[in-house]
């Protein structure tokens, strides 16, 4: 019995230890990011069993505390929020909806982001390697109604990883102190719009950025940058964006 309780009280002075050095306002509100974003967010759990939200909640406390206990927790969140945005981008723009329908993100009218993709699911589907090879991995079987499903479903299991990281940036002093001027959401909106480029590109579908395909080539390029100035950890990645190119970054602000 003795036994046993030196052996967990050892265990947690290891845990103590771990966690000593960490920055304590971040670990707190990764804490509540992880309860509000999934673990009590029924709208975005609701459709998962209670296992598996309990065991995707488990995984992002986990790189929450991967983040803080690394040597530069600044940049190990830089580089988990650039892989998340990108991912999430990706499933984002095939569940935005096309007008009238309103649009509670923001994102459609910025960047060629039309909510036209989740009308063509099933030829971007069939024509995009990324979605192909996601869908194949669940079954090479699923009817339309199953792609939509698998598709919402790591498009919510994505959005909550990507706000959890992003929540970890205003205790880590790498948020402007300005929300109207941060870099985030034009970050998303870039990486959204180019998600749908490439998409429209394998699908044969018209262009939104541009109809003339060398103009088109450059936006591209232009765009890609962006996401080069957030991994190489600079303090305003839209503000270098904007000195580079001359033009302003997508920005949602409230009417």
């Amino acid at each position: 019995m003795f036994k046993k309780i030196k052996e967990a009280l050892n265990a947690k002075r290891e845990i103590d230890n771990g966690l000593a050095n960490i920055n304590g306002p971040a670990f707190i509100a990764g804490s509540i990011a992880v309860r509000d974003l999934w673990t009590n967010n029924t709208a975005m759990t609701k459709d998962f069993t209670p296992d598996f939200v309990e065991q995707k909640g488990r995984g992002f406390a986990e790189s929450v505390l991967a983040v803080l206990k690394a040597d530069n927790p600044i940049q190990a969140n830089r580089d988990a929020l650039v892989n998340a945005v990108i991912t999430c981008a990706a499933f984002q723009v095939l569940v935005l909806d096309s007008p009238p329908t309103p649009d509670p993100t923001g994102l459609r009218g910025w960047v060629g982001i039309t909510g036209e993709l989740k009308s063509n699911l099933e030829l971007v589907s069939s024509k995009s390697e990324l979605i192909a090879a996601y869908l194949h991995g669940i079954s090479a079987n699923l009817d339309p109604i199953g792609k939509w499903d698998a598709i919402l479903l790591r498009y919510r299991l994505e959005w909550a990883n990507m706000n959890i990281h992003c929540a970890l940036r205003r205790p880590l002093g790498d948020a402007h102190p300005d929300p109207a001027s941060d870099w985030f959401w034009p970050f998303l909106a870039i990486e959204c719009g180019l998600s749908e480029a490439f998409y429209r590109l394998d699908a044969g579908l018209p262009q939104t950025l541009s109809a003339d395909a060398g103009a088109m080539q450059g936006i591209v390029e232009a765009l890609m940058t962006f996401r080069q100035f957030v991994s190489s950890g600079k303090q305003y990645p839209d503000f270098e964006w904007e000195q580079m190119h001359g033009a302003r970054v997508p920005r949602n602000i409230p009417a």
